[in-house]
This record gives C-alpha cells, structure tokens and sequence, in this order.
C-alpha cells in the first residue's frame, strides 16, 4: 500500500502468505501458538428445550 499525492494504491504481493508455514512450525514447537481465549463464549452455545 503506497499513499501518494492524495491517492492510495495497492500493489499485489506475489505470495501472500510466504514465510507463514515455518512460522507457524516454531510456534507450535515453542508452545506458542494456543489460543488466547475460548472459541465459543457462554452466548454463543446454543441450548435445546
């Protein structure tokens, strides 16, 4: 993203996610890759009656 002379403009990356795999590796060999809260909250569980 470039902001030039009142404009914005994007330039398309060649690979998006490129370095993503290995990071996420070494997350996950560091114990560093939980989540850092609950993925469903109290209102969000659905109850039957």
């Amino acid at each position: 993203m470039i902001f030039e002379d009142d404009q914005i403009i994007l330039i398309p990356i060649d690979e998006p996610r490129k370095g993503w795999e290995k990071a996420f590796k070494k997350m996950n060999a560091q114990g560093d890759d939980k989540l850092l809260m609950d993925s469903v909250f109290k209102d969000e569980l659905f109850k039957t009656i």
